[in-house]
């Protein structure tokens, strides 16, 4: 019974153009990771990961999804709130047009990003008490 409902399921799975997710992180181990989890979704060939700073970005207009680095993995909060103000600063200026949804660990970063949010929602990451918050970027 599970086989069919899993072959259903499977089949009711839309393709992914390439290139419409992409993915990066100045660590390419970070990127390794993803790699071999992706290997395990359908159509994960698709998916265009790269190592490289978000600094370097081009212009880009769609939707965007991160979680960037906010205090546990840098050690410091005032390191991240600076990473979070470059990250705030780099989407004003090359994201114009586009969507963000971006998760904080820690709620007191999120004015760090100096934009403003339209809206913000309390999210529980483990023992982290965090905020994902959406922008609109014009």
């Amino acid at each position: 019974e599970w086989k069919r409902v899993r072959a259903e399921e499977d089949a009711r799975i839309k393709r992914v153009d390439q290139g419409l997710i992409t993915g990066s992180d100045r660590d390419a181990a970070a990127i390794e990771a993803s790699e071999r989890n992706l290997a395990h979704l359908p159509g994960s060939v698709r998916v265009d990961l790269i190592a490289r700073p978000f600094q370097s970005i081009e212009a880009f207009e769609g939707v965007i999804v991160t979680n960037p680095p906010y205090g546990v993995r840098i050690g410091r909060r005032d390191e991240a709130a600076k990473l979070l103000k470059e990250f705030g600063d780099t989407l004003k200026q090359k994201c114009r047009g586009s969507e963000a949804y971006i998760y904080v660990g820690d709620k007191e970063l999120v004015k760090s990003i100096g934009l403003k949010t339209s809206w913000k929602k309390p999210l529980r990451n483990g023992a982290l008490d965090g905020r994902l918050m959406k922008l609109e970027l014009y």
